[in-house]
């Protein structure tokens, strides 16, 4: 008797994408998928900051939004297509206490495993530092990598830069794409490098109260201003034409500057008003931090949503890029069959 051979089912495109996200802080790949034009609908996203649960409840509306994922338990938790986790940074960078999984904030990267083991998305992309690939916590990330493959998903990672993808800032973190092998209907390639782009073009129109050249008031942030331009002036470049974008807060050891771009922005730079811009004598303007992150006018409506210029300046130095997660993802919806075409992201 001849076995009868059953042909494996496919996956359609869904009329609408079911996405949810933990650690969401901005939410910057619903940002970036409503910019696509994407149909999606978003079933959950957490965060354990009043102030970002605030603004993603104003502004994406979840159907859900929880607080504390470890309070989360398994009934509460709901299927979606695409899942999306950045789990807190700090325990894996150089520049944070660097203590990994031994650091209770690092071992909540693996909360985005246990739910993908639990509910199975046909997609799931997680965003970190560059650290995850270094020698003192790889075995975090092959770990992860490892589980994720024992459940039978197609895993890729890369460091991606965000200053190739059309951001004026160097931010480099490391990205992983897994995608559900039954689900996998064309090969998942990273998206091509587009070009940089300058902190000039991003920059408000010069006023009034723009002073090429002025210095930061603070003692410290004036010296390291100083420095700043005067290794600028050796290279040939005048700060008061050129941005130089200073790092004012930090210590002499960890002084960083950059000329037309941008160095990473964190949370607690973010917090303090962005970096100094040697064209315009002040801190970058919430427009212009934002756009040092990809972020259009009007996709972030902090004010709306009752938050301070510090409360938001926090939360875009913690939030992807969003033409990176962008590009990122209109790569592997199309190869994960969530979208019948590979959508164009407008940067």
């Amino acid at each position: 008797m001849v076995a009868t051979l059953r042909r494996r089912r496919v996956l359609r495109a869904p009329k609408t994408i079911k996405v949810g996200s933990d650690f969401s802080g901005l939410d910057a790949g619903i940002i970036a998928m409503r910019r696509m034009g994407l149909p999606i609908e978003l079933k959950f996203c957490s965060d354990k900051a009043p102030d970002c649960r605030k603004f993603i409840e104003h502004t994406h509306k979840p159907d859900v939004m929880f607080g504390d994922v470890l309070q989360r338990t398994p009934a509460e938790e709901t299927y979606v297509d695409a899942y999306l986790w950045t789990p807190p940074c700090q325990s894996f960078s150089a520049s944070g206490k660097n203590d990994g999984i031994s650091d209770s904030r690092g071992t909540l990267i693996s909360v985005g495993c246990k739910f993908i083991h639990r509910n199975r998305p046909r997609l799931a992309i997680m965003e970190n530092v560059p650290g995850l690939v270094f020698k003192k916590h790889k075995h975090v990330l092959n770990g992860i990598v490892k589980c994720l493959k024992s459940l039978d998903y197609n895993v890729h990672t890369r460091i991606l830069n965000s200053a190739d993808y059309g951001v004026p800032q160097s931010r480099r973190r490391v990205y992983l794409v897994a995608i559900r092998n039954d689900s996998l209907r064309h090969g998942f390639t990273w998206p091509e490098p587009t070009g940089s782009e300058t902190v000039d073009a991003i920059l408000d129109p010069l006023n009034s109260s723009d002073k090429p050249g002025r210095l930061p008031t603070a003692p410290s942030g004036k010296q390291l201003a100083l420095d700043a331009y005067a290794k600028a002036y050796a290279a040939g470049v005048d700060p008061r034409t050129i941005p130089v974008l200073v790092d004012v807060d930090c210590s002499p050891a960890y002084a960083v500057y950059g000329v037309n771009i941008a160095k990473t922005i964190t949370r607690a730079r973010g917090q303090a008003g962005g970096p100094w811009v040697s064209t315009r004598g002040r801190r970058t303007s919430m427009t212009e931090l934002m756009k040092l992150q990809g972020i259009d006018d009007g996709e972030v409506p902090w004010a709306a949503a009752g938050l301070t210029k510090r409360q938001v300046g926090m939360m875009v130095g913690n939030s992807m890029s969003v033409p990176v997660i962008g590009m990122v993802l209109a790569e592997a919806l199309y190869a994960a069959g969530l979208t019948t075409r590979k959508s164009a992201f407008r940067v």
